[in-house]
């Protein structure tokens, strides 16, 4: 999904943009554009995204992403991104995992700097949150990596899939029904766009 400014062209590599997510049935990254992101799968939890898994993908799950800012307002400076997931009723919390010592479990400026340092010398979190408060659009699509495969999403240290498995010719032979069905989009104040039972999860 990316999400971009109405007023002028933007440059898939400027923090004005963000894919919130990036998904499949097997795999998923929660990823700022560009490349400042969190892959389940590629910070060492293979159970946590997939079918049968802790976000078990035979399931409508919802996605909640949260943006945060340094005074807790609108007006204030975005400085962290975080990511949920409601299924069966129950929050599940995102993947965290440990570098240089951190737990790290949603999208910071630190994280980012250690991570991504192409996007933070584009502005990072905070030219993505003045874009955020000039006003974006919400696009949601199905599409194919002719060109890569999508193996930057799903193989090797990236996700269980063969180098093969995503190229367009052979997911339009061997599942040519391919669907999704997004609904009860929502947007508002933290907790107020999804309901949960008792319960959850902290992979």
């Amino acid at each position: 999904m990316r999400d971009q400014r109405p007023s002028r062209p933007i440059p898939a590599t400027s923090p004005d943009s963000t894919n919130a997510q990036e998904l499949h049935a097997v795999a998923t990254v929660f990823v700022t554009s560009p490349g400042c992101g969190i892959n389940p799968y590629a910070v060492g939890n293979h159970n946590y995204f997939g079918y049968g898994d802790t976000v078990d993908t035979t399931k409508p799950f919802t996605v909640v992403t949260q943006f945060h800012t340094t005074n807790g307002k609108s007006s204030g400076t975005l400085n962290e991104i975080t990511r949920l997931y409601v299924q069966g009723g129950k929050v599940i919390q995102n993947v965290n995992f440990t570098l240089d010592g951190q737990t790290i479990d949603s999208i910071t400026n630190p994280y980012c700097n250690a991570t991504a340092p192409s996007f933070q010398r584009l502005g990072g979190l905070a030219q993505m949150g003045g874009a955020i408060g000039c006003g974006i659009v919400l696009a949601m699509s199905i599409w194919s990596d002719a060109g890569g495969n999508m193996t930057w999403l799903d193989t090797g240290n990236a996700g269980p899939c063969t180098v093969d498995e995503g190229a367009p010719a052979v997911i339009e032979a061997t599942d040519p029904t391919t669907s999704v069905t997004f609904s009860n989009i929502k947007w508002g104040d933290f907790g107020t766009t999804y309901k949960s039972g008792p319960g959850g999860y902290y992979a």
